[in-house]
């Protein structure tokens, strides 16, 4: 018997058009699917990322180009201090003192934009006791660098920590001007490594709550880069971050910092070579401006009388138009 023939039928035209666009449906849910995926794994964390480098996260913005000296711009030389020469007696530790809250008083234009920032460091602390904690009464957010060789760094350094505080180990270096002696535990640059490092070793021993360093005096030390080159390696070694004081303008010890990479910067103001209450107070307003300028500027000033007042009074400006940071905020 003879096969019978099959033959296929042919699909509905209107069954052939609802395939087509069931499969145009899907390919579109495929596709807006494929882009969301991609803006959510890829696009939306650059964005973030940005978003922080721009201030939500309070990043610093990159540090300003350096200017060589004569230019006008770069720090100008610092006569050094002596502060060491006349040491007060010896006192013993109070108890009881009273603990400041730092102030929270916020302009308006927190709310509209970021402030500037300023960090103020206190130096030559751990030799005075009452000026010194009258500077940690303060309800200001300063910063303290405490001489190794203190009588009072040990137990104002604590307190400072207690406190939340940024401290820096106030690191002598050997001077310009021989005449001029920054006190036990200097480094000088004809010393060779084996001394540096032991007293490097043993003046970050007298303050184990340093978060960074800066030099105390220092102008001959700082100038030398072979010098300043094994310094900043013991910095490195022990994690911590180096604040340039600028006690001469042809100090390596910024520049180099960032070389090496090692969190740094550098004073952009001393407050106090003039110890009266308008210069301080002229010294203060001229911080302010640098910070203003360029998104955050550090001051230096000393555990003096006259610069207490002068901070203290100067209050309500620093208040309203910037915010005082802890110095390792500064670091870049």
């Amino acid at each position: 018997m003879a096969r019978k023939k099959t033959t296929k039928k042919a699909l509905p035209r209107r069954s052939k058009k609802k395939a087509l666009l069931t499969l145009l449906v899907l390919g579109g849910i495929l596709l807006v699917t494929g882009v969301a995926a991609f803006i959510l794994l890829f696009i939306r964390p650059f964005g973030l990322q940005r978003e922080m480098a721009g201030g939500g996260g309070k990043e610093l913005r990159p540090p300003p180009v350096y200017e060589e000296p004569g230019t006008g711009h770069s720090p100008p030389i610092i006569i050094e201090s002596s502060s060491l020469k006349r040491r007060p007696l010896m006192k013993t530790e109070g108890k009881g003192d009273p603990v400041p809250s730092v102030s929270t008083k916020k302009s308006p234009q927190d709310f509209e934009e970021e402030l500037p920032l300023v960090a103020i460091v206190i130096d030559d602390m751990g030799y005075q006791k009452k000026i010194g904690d009258d500077f940690l009464n303060l309800p200001v957010n300063l910063s303290f660098a405490f001489l190794p060789s203190g009588p009072f760094t040990g137990t104002q350094s604590a307190r400072a920590r207690r406190l939340g505080r940024d401290i820096l180990l106030h690191f002598p270096m050997q001077t310009a001007d021989p005449s001029w002696d920054p006190g036990p535990g200097t480094i000088r640059v004809e010393m060779d490594r084996d001394t540096i490092r032991q007293r490097f070793t043993a003046n970050l021993a007298a303050l184990p709550l340093a978060l960074g360093i800066n030099n105390h005096m220092g102008s001959l030390f700082t100038e030398n880069r072979q010098a300043m080159q094994f310094f900043l390696e013991l910095v490195n070694d022990h994690s911590l971050f180096f604040l340039d004081s600028m006690t001469s303008r042809n100090s390596v010890g910024y520049l180099l910092a960032r070389e090496m990479g090692i969190k740094t910067a550098r004073r952009d103001v001393f407050l106090d070579n003039e110890r009266t209450h308008s210069a301080i107070t002229g010294q203060l307003r001229g911080l302010l401006s640098v910070a203003e300028k360029q998104g955050w500027a550090v001051g230096i000033g000393h555990p003096h009388p006259e610069t207490l007042k002068a901070i203290s009074a100067f209050q309500g400006d620093l208040d309203h138009r910037v915010e005082v940071v802890s110095i390792s905020r500064i670091m870049h």
